[in-house]
């Protein structure tokens, strides 16, 4: 074998022993990068259900304070939240009243007023109190007792009763048919619903 020859075979094998040496070093030095996991959070069924009890709770409390005012109150509960709605300013304002001593700040209130020339008329009104909406609308309620419609300044009473916030029952059998029609026109354009219960 020639110099070159034993040069180049003397190379090779420098080579591959050189290659050994760092293949068996380098799985000391690697280098691994860990990314922190993402916050993991362990949640109870139990404290879970616990706590929606304790809403459920807070919010059967609320129905009971709403319905022993003595008021008319119509009571919705879907699936989250719900809403109580009260037939009376009076009423609404009590339940006002009772959250804002409960929570010891009031609680943010929307309300719309129609206005008339020399008078301003609750029309909406409403705030949220533990999940719980409180609506007030004024409205005339059609029932078998209250007032009876004998003429058209009846109509004009039970509109102003009603956006006064004093929800007035109305006896659909004992008034006026005739009247009724104008009652239901004239409570739409002034924002007053009427609900029929008989």
């Amino acid at each position: 074998m020639t110099s070159a020859g034993m040069a180049v075979v003397s190379f090779l094998i420098c080579f591959a022993v050189s290659l050994v040496f760092l293949y068996a070093t380098s799985d000391r030095d690697e280098l691994f990068i860990v990314n922190p996991f993402p916050r993991v959070v362990i949640s109870s069924p139990v404290e879970e259900l616990v706590s929606e009890l304790k809403v459920i709770a807070e919010q059967i409390i609320l129905y009971r304070k709403a319905l022993s005012m003595g008021q008319r109150v119509t009571v919705k509960i879907p699936f989250r939240s719900s809403v109580i709605r009260v037939q009376s300013l009076a009423a609404y304002e009590q339940m006002l009243d009772e959250a804002t001593r409960k929570t010891g700040a009031k609680p943010d209130e929307r309300k719309v007023y129609l206005k008339d020339n020399y008078y301003e008329y609750l029309i909406y009104a409403s705030f949220t109190y533990k999940d719980v909406l409180f609506l007030y609308k004024p409205r005339i309620t059609l029932t078998d007792s209250g007032y009876a419609l004998r003429d058209h300044s009846d109509v004009a009473k039970v509109i102003l009763m009603a956006l006064n916030g004093e929800g007035p029952n109305l006896n659909f059998e004992q008034s006026d048919e005739r009247l009724i029609s104008p009652l239901i026109l004239l409570s739409q354009r002034y924002g007053v619903e009427v609900i029929e219960t008989r």
